[in-house]
């Protein structure tokens, strides 16, 4: 069986088991005989024998109840270890990465546990399920008080994975809470951030999902981030290139085709125009810087020319 398991575990076909059976079973197995012996005639006859008949019947529905609860709970701890295995198998499916499967199983656990713990009451107080669901539904009122947070959590959780808000490993900024740093963790009522001075920040589900992020990761996804940078110009130094200006400009290879380009068109338009200064076309130092930080940009390894690519004069 041991081959098997670490087999079948191997080959990724099934998550690997790790759950304590043999200490569940050792549990369970002792309260499974003790029902069995108490639905014996000859389990009824010895305590009868032992204790009375009046005393026995007693004592037979005490240990009926005690063995009962022995064995949900028994059964509450398996299924949780069960959960707890197959989150961690889920967890690590990167299909499944961007789905709230914590809160989700946060959630099961809970609604076992409610499950479990109206069936131990219905148990001691010897009353069907169905009368024991019948008295939670009026004091339904102070159950939604009592979990809501979780019940906020739960819807906070979905809105996040179905959103896509974020995911765990986003980078995140949060101005508002002051935080700034990668998620860590999604539960049902609590996304733990991690900031990048390596404190921790635990932000609830709900206000998490009100509050307005940043979120940086599909910077990383694209392989570039946006970035824009203002240069100031003192307004009194723009001017008109003289002839001179040009030709020493010319060295600078960044803007040489478009000064050579630029002054065929400047003596082509003064032929055409006459002599008078103001009808001629004219190159500006401004108007040449702007040419040569988009050409100097371009060029630039750092750059990526097949995104958004923009040089313009704002005033």
């Amino acid at each position: 069986m041991k081959n098997i398991i670490t087999k079948v575990s191997n080959n990724k076909i099934f998550f690997k088991i790790r759950l304590p059976i043999k200490k569940i079973l050792s549990l369970s197995i002792p309260a499974i005989l003790i029902q069995i012996y108490l639905q014996l005639p000859i389990g009824i006859e010895k305590i009868n024998q032992i204790v009375g008949n009046t005393e026995g019947k007693s004592l037979l529905v005490l240990l009926s109840k005690i063995s009962n609860i022995f064995l949900i709970l028994c059964s509450i701890f398996f299924i949780q270890f069960l959960f707890k295995n197959l989150q961690s198998f889920l967890t690590k499916k990167s299909d499944l990465s961007d789905k709230p499967i914590k809160a989700i199983f946060q959630v099961l656990t809970i609604f076992a546990y409610s499950l479990v713990g109206v069936y131990i009451l219905s148990v001691i107080i010897d009353k069907p399920l169905g009368t024991i669901f019948g008295s939670i539904g009026a004091i339904t009122a102070v159950l939604l008080l009592v979990f809501r947070d979780s019940i906020l959590g739960l819807v906070a959780s979905f809105q996040i994975s179905f959103n896509r808000i974020a995911r765990v490993g986003d980078w995140i900024e949060i101005p508002s809470l002051n935080v700034d740093g990668v998620v860590k963790d999604i539960s049902l009522t609590v996304v733990t951030v991690e900031n990048w001075d390596k404190t921790f920040t635990y932000i609830p589900s709900y206000q998490f999902v009100s509050s307005s992020l940043k979120n940086w990761q599909n910077m990383e996804h694209v392989g570039g981030r946006r970035i824009k940078r203002n240069l100031l110009i003192d307004i009194h130094s723009i001017h008109f290139y003289s002839v001179s200006e040009i030709k020493k400009l010319m060295k600078i290879s960044v803007i040489k085709k478009y000064l050579q380009q630029k002054s065929k068109n400047v003596e082509q338009a003064k032929s055409n125009t006459g002599i008078e200064k103001l009808n001629n076309m004219n190159l500006t130092n401004i108007g040449v810087f702007r040419i040569y930080i988009e050409n100097y940009l371009k060029q630039h390894q750092e750059i990526r020319n097949d995104m958004t690519f923009l040089v313009r004069q704002l005033q």
